[in-house]
């Protein structure tokens, strides 16, 4: 059973990250193209959630709590500026 609660918690870190790396990408287009400051939040958000969950191995699971917060903020921040666009 320890083997898998491990697994699992790999599995979801690295699944935070991705999806970190895709808020990271996101903002990077968004910089590019279009809005400024949305493509600033995807930036923040997206990299200090992927820092949060790099640090969580060392720290503790907190930090992958703080990363599922920082990503759902930027999906409500996203999900905002398509529905005004």
């Amino acid at each position: 059973m320890d083997d898998l609660q491990t697994l699992a918690g790999i599995y979801r870190a690295i699944g935070l990250m991705f999806q970190s790396a895709g808020a990271v990408g996101w903002g990077l287009a968004l910089l590019r193209k279009s809005s400024r400051p949305l493509g600033m939040a995807g930036l923040l958000l997206g990299g200090a959630s992927f820092a949060a969950v790099v640090a969580s191995f060392t720290v503790g699971p907190l930090l992958l709590m703080t990363a599922i917060v920082g990503l759902a903020l930027w999906a409500f921040v996203a999900g905002v500026a398509l529905l005004r666009a």
